[in-house]
């Protein structure tokens, strides 16, 4: 069986459900956010944005936005949203 590390089994990284069973661009699309988080730079941000619009779907994308959203108080939802389309919608 697996290894023994502090009483429980070693589970190899390689073996997760994410290896397992992620569409590459899904994959892709992971590694991205955690370069983002790390980058926290607009430019970092702005070419992960650009790399998701090609390599995911814009359902994908939507359910991404709806997950961040939610996770916000609504007047800082509304801030961001308006700040992200200043000048756009009018």
């Amino acid at each position: 069986m697996g290894q023994e590390t502090t009483g429980k089994r070693y589970r190899s990284p390689s073996r997760n459900a994410i290896s397992a069973f992620a569409k590459p661009a899904h994959k892709s699309a992971s590694k991205l956010l955690g370069y983002g988080l790390i980058l926290d730079t607009p430019e970092a941000w702005q070419a992960v944005a650009s790399v998701w619009a090609v390599r995911l779907t814009t359902g994908e994308r939507a359910a991404i936005l709806m997950a961040a959203l939610h996770s916000l108080k609504p007047d800082q939802a509304a801030a961001i949203i308006d700040h992200a389309f200043a000048g756009v919608l009018s």
